[in-house]
């Protein structure tokens, strides 16, 4: 699953929306003295971000900096403790990441809480340029067929996740 871009768009079959998700800055919620409002207000304080995920490309291109308040990191879990240790200030990730790596950890998901939504936008199944048509079009087909008999939505309310926005 990923979220849509021409480039991806060129690179691989893509079908869907399959997802609607956000992306947020989480902080612990004992640091009242973290305040963001905007994306430039997050600029003050050191953001915990995964290495090379479109969050990380997003944050550099908006004018973040690795070493003056941003840090690249393997992984979400090494966020979240470094979050908890106050090694940074905030973490970008999706809410269902965070929620199930907060859990996965043992920690508290009452402890925490969103700073700021960053980042908006539909997810889609990518398949490689190699793969048949053939098999692309049969999980469009099914995709289809089970946003029709509402087994799609039973399924994205279960994970508490978003519906895509239909365009």
């Amino acid at each position: 699953q990923l979220s849509y871009s021409e480039e991806r768009d060129r690179l691989f079959q893509l079908v869907g929306p399959i997802l609607h998700e956000s992306e947020y800055l989480f902080k612990l919620k004992v640091r009242k003295d973290i305040i963001v409002k905007n994306l430039a207000d997050a600029k003050k304080y050191f953001v915990g971000t995964i290495r090379d995920y479109h969050h990380h490309r997003y944050l550099l291109e908006n004018g973040f900096e690795e070493g003056k308040n941003l840090e690249a990191t393997h992984g979400d879990e090494m966020n979240i403790e470094k979050l908890v240790s106050g090694r940074i200030d905030l973490m970008i990730t999706s809410e269902i990441a965070f929620s199930y790596r907060v859990g996965e950890l043992g920690y508290n998901r009452d402890d925490f809480e969103k700073a700021l939504v960053v980042i908006s936008e539909d997810s889609y199944i990518a398949f490689s340029r190699q793969t048949s048509p053939d098999v692309v079009s049969r999980f469009a087909k099914a995709l289809e067929a089970i946003k029709k008999d509402g087994s799609y939505d039973r399924i994205l309310k279960k994970y508490g996740v978003g519906v895509p926005v239909e365009g």
